[in-house]
């Protein structure tokens, strides 16, 4: 998955937002350039076929800097640098409000709310479905 979809409730540098998907980092790499890039969003670009490799830093239009394996290395710094910003999950049956410190853990129960939520969804749809399709007439009365 690429960066995290959050809203941020402070003043956050657009250096903390990945050069690739623009979305807050998650798992932060860093260029020699200085660009950042979410981990999956450097392995996305690592893993195209050959023929369409794009090596360039899209960190902006001025950088020309190869990209490769042996040039980017975790950035630590910038993860301890966003872990007192206050976020908001996005979810919207949740109402969360943190540290960007404890959203990776929120994200995770958020997550399995989500599914609960969208499975209770779903049943509560489909029964609907079912009622409606059962002619009255054919309804059970005790």
């Amino acid at each position: 998955m690429a960066g995290y979809w959050v809203e941020i409730l402070e003043q956050l540098s657009p250096r903390y937002r990945c050069s690739k998907c623009r979305l807050v980092l998650k798992d932060p790499y860093q260029t020699y350039c200085g660009h950042r890039y979410c981990e999956t969003c450097l392995e996305d670009i690592y893993n195209l076929p050959e023929t369409i490799l794009y090596y360039g830093c899209t960190g902006d239009d001025d950088c020309k800097m190869e990209l490769s394996r042996d040039k980017t290395f975790p950035d630590m710094g910038a993860r301890r640098d966003m872990w007192p910003v206050r976020v908001l999950c996005m979810n919207d049956w949740c109402n969360w409000v943190g540290r960007f410190r404890d959203f990776e853990i929120h994200i995770q129960q958020c997550q399995k709310n989500c599914n609960d939520h969208k499975q209770q969804k779903a049943l509560t749809r489909m029964n609907h479905v079912v009622m409606m399709r059962i002619p009255k007439s054919e309804y059970v009365h005790y």
